[in-house]
């Protein structure tokens, strides 16, 4: 069984331009570093990118076609508000679905990653921004206590 991955991406208005290149960009190098991963080691991971912006949709879901996450990384535009939490329930519904917990080598086990990459604050529908940075705190403790802040 792979590892599960999901890439839980802002495409909100904010992000055009620099910011939505740039997370292409990031969403690419992770990819290609899983698809080296998976040559080298044998150990392939599923990969699934979640935006949320003008939508919250899953635009691929949880596979090891590294080529199709990054012909659905292509196909993202940038629009609207930022409506985070709504993206990370999406994201958490795609790994409760459909993904799981592996056990490798000696026993090891490793649970499945959300990896959420956005430039800001969250809105909510009416564009409140402190109602729904509280909202996406409240969804992170849904995670647990393993999660953790990169950058």
């Amino acid at each position: 069984m792979p590892l599960d991955t999901v890439l839980c991406v802002d495409t909100s208005g904010s992000m055009a331009g620099r910011g939505m290149r740039e997370l292409k960009q990031a969403c690419n190098t992770f990819v290609a570093g899983v698809r080296e991963t998976a040559r080298l080691t044998d150990l392939h991971e599923n990969v699934a990118i979640v935006e949320f912006g003008d939508q919250v949709r899953l635009v691929s879901p949880l596979a090891h076609d590294y080529d199709a996450v990054e012909r659905a990384v292509a196909t993202l535009t940038a629009g609207g508000r930022t409506p985070m939490k709504e993206g990370l329930v999406k994201a958490m519904t795609e790994i409760l679905q459909h993904g799981g917990i592996v056990t490798v080598r000696e026993g090891q086990r490793l649970s499945p990653r959300l990896i959420l990459m956005t430039d800001g604050v969250p809105t909510d529908a009416e564009g409140e921004t402190s109602r729904a940075r509280q909202a996406v705190l409240d969804q992170a403790m849904e995670f647990g206590g393993n999660w953790r802040r990169c950058g």
